[in-house]
Order: C-alpha cells, then sequence, then structure tokens
C-alpha cells in the first residue's frame, strides 16, 4: 500500500484504487500514520495522506538496505548460487 503513496491521496482515492469500502480505507491510513509510515494534511476541506522519510525507507528500500535485511542463511545461499 504504501508503494501507492507517490503523490498525496484522500481516503475516497485510496478507496477506488483499493477498491475497498470508505471506512475500511480510513481504518488502514489511521495506522500507517499513527506508526509513522504516512502523514495527514488538509488542503481545503479535504485531508491527504503521503510517505513520510520513514514511510519512503519502507516501500523504496535502496539495495544496500535489502542486504542488510537478510535473512540469517541468505547471504551463504546467495554465495552458493552464484
Amino acid at each position: 500500500m504504501l508503494r501507492q503513496f507517490d503523490v498525496p491521496m484522500t481516503t475516497t482515492h485510496v478507496a477506488a484504487h483499493f477498491a475497498v469500502a470508505p471506512a475500511t480505507a480510513s481504518e488502514h491510513l489511521r495506522i500507517l500514520t499513527g506508526s509513522g509510515l504516512l502523514r495527514s494534511f488538509h488542503r481545503g476541506r479535504e485531508v491527504y495522506y503521503q510517505r513520510t522519510a520513514l514511510g519512503e525507507s519502507v516501500a523504496m528500500p535502496t539495495p544496500s538496505a535489502c542486504a542488510e535485511r537478510a535473512l540469517p542463511g541468505e547471504e551463504q545461499a546467495a554465495s552458493l548460487s552464484a
């Protein structure tokens, strides 16, 4: 879901994009905002959501970050297949 926030979106946009009820989208947005992965801001009467820096790092990890997250044994398996 985080990868979809390349541009700010409202609850209505999120609900339509994922084909879920607005209440379901709202609950997911509340959790993601509460965990620091998204931030909300007002533009007129609408509330928009966009990724935070933490959300960016989770949604779009760098190759070095992926290597750091390797599970035990993965680096050994990778070296054996090379």
